[in-house]
């Protein structure tokens, strides 16, 4: 094929000569088929590969993306697992330390507690399965539970701390009220314990101390102590009117504290009627009385008023019948009084009695009897003995019956001195039937008395006649 050049250079190079046609021309179509089609198949071969290509750094980019992301979701995976970890093992440690820790203030707590933490985030740094992210993330992530942590066991701390002030404190405040109370109400040393206890009690609530007390439970404490102290010092009723008239009066005592002091009041009357009844009880069993001593003694329980006389040792004795209630005063007129000197009575009628029978039993004859019974009437021995003339003809026919009651023994006995028998019987008869300081004879009398005398005369006969027999069997 021939080669044709793509320019015809004649001449010099700025004139150009068009080649010109030397045979038939052919279609400019037939030469551009081919050659589009060429070319379109290129240009489709080129996009296909364009877009392969496109797609082929699309798949590589989505990859790429994927295990990037896949790696992140890997490792943020891993960065949970390690903080829950993280978190469980710090909490147990710091449990631990709380539940051991004996602090009792908040600084103390926080240096040993920080150190915990220091250890702990020391010992997370030197990990070498975490990244310098990773360990910043869960330290990040830890840090409120440190400081929750932190909390709590400061919180803790403080509670023990306020724990060891109160008691502290409630010691201070006990040994203070020991002290004041050492003083009477109204000494200066006890005003001031007391202003430095409430001053103590105020501080102690404002800073959150339990102390157990009050200002007002102290006053309280106090008056009711004071109280307590007068009602157990108390020895009259009158004093105790005064401090029942103090309660009911007290500003600073309840309506409970004023029910439970009166009743003391009460109780302590009852102690001081007691004891008053025992003392004068005593007293008028250790006097040495005479008859003429019981009109002064009962005018004086009569009155409230002191009593003074001797004991039977010669020492004073003062009964002050003021300490008792007039009803118990009454109780001593109607009953102790009157025993006492009826044991007085008793003894002077047994004297009387056995005075007579052991002078005829003597050899007394019957007018020695009658005469010494006679004496018994006389104004002198009524006056020193306290009797009257009905209290000596009960002794007298006392002494004619205990003068037969004799000689029956005797003669029953039937080892007897029939003269001696002789004597009782006749002496009890004598004094039974003659006039004795001109009074009508005992046997004529139409009282009891006269009947008395009646029944033991006719026991005088009967002994005659046992003594009769008595001599005719020992015959």
């Amino acid at each position: 094929m021939p080669r044709i050049p793509l320019y015809n250079r004649i001449g010099t190079p700025s004139q150009e000569i068009r080649g010109q046609s030397v045979g038939p021309r052919a279609s400019i179509d037939a030469f551009a088929s081919p050659s589009r089609a060429v070319v379109q198949l290129g240009q489709s071969i080129g996009a296909a590969g364009q877009r392969y290509s496109q797609q082929m750094t699309q798949f590589e980019a989505k990859k790429a993306q994927i295990e990037f992301d896949f790696a992140m979701a890997e490792k943020d995976a891993e960065t949970d697992r390690v903080y829950r970890e993280s978190a469980m093992d710090y909490t147990r440690q710091s449990s631990d330390f709380r539940r051991t820790n004996t602090d009792t203030s908040t600084d103390g707590f926080r240096r040993g507690h920080d150190e915990l933490n220091t250890r702990f985030i020391k010992d997370l740094d030197a990990r070498n399965d975490l990244t310098p992210n990773q360990k910043t993330d869960i330290k990040g992530r830890l840090m409120p539970t440190f400081i929750a942590e932190s909390n709590r066991g400061t919180g803790e701390a403080f509670a023990r701390g306020q724990v060891v002030r109160s008691q502290v404190a409630k010691d201070r405040i006990f040994n203070m009220i020991g002290q004041a109370r050492q003083y009477h109400q109204s000494h200066p040393e006890r005003k001031r314990i007391v202003g430095e206890i409430e001053a103590d009690i105020l501080k102690a609530e404002r800073d959150g101390l339990t102390t157990g007390f009050s200002v007002q439970s102290v006053r309280t404490a106090f008056e009711q102590g004071d109280i307590d102290n007068r009602i157990l010092a108390a020895t009259t009723d009158q004093q105790l009117d005064e401090i029942s008239d103090d309660i009911m009066s007290s500003k600073v005592l309840g309506p409970g504290t004023q029910a439970t002091l009166r009743s003391r009041v009460n109780a302590r009357r009852n102690e001081l009627s007691g004891e008053a009844f025992q003392d004068i009880v005593g007293g008028l069993q250790s006097l040495d009385v005479k008859f003429e001593d019981q009109d002064a003694m009962i005018a004086a329980a009569q009155a409230g008023e002191v009593y003074t006389n001797v004991s039977t040792d010669g020492e004073q004795v003062v009964i002050d019948f003021g300490r008792v209630k007039p009803s118990v005063r009454q109780g001593f007129i109607d009953t102790t009084i009157p025993r006492l000197f009826k044991d007085i009575d008793d003894n002077v009628g047994q004297t009387m009695i056995s005075t007579v029978i052991s002078n005829v039993s003597s050899g007394d004859s019957t007018l020695d009897t009658i005469e010494d019974v006679s004496s018994y009437y006389g104004s002198e021995f009524l006056r020193r003995t306290g009797k009257d003339k009905d209290d000596v003809d009960g002794v007298v026919v006392e002494i004619a019956q205990q003068m037969q009651q004799q000689a029956a023994r005797m003669v029953d006995s039937g080892n007897f001195d029939e003269a001696e028998v002789n004597r009782l019987l006749d002496s009890s008869e004598a004094v039974l039937t003659q006039t004795i300081a001109g009074n009508t004879p005992f046997i004529q009398r139409g009282d009891a008395i006269g009947t008395t005398a009646s029944t033991i005369a006719g026991n005088v006969a009967t002994m005659r006649g046992a003594l009769i027999k008595a001599k005719a069997d020992d015959q």
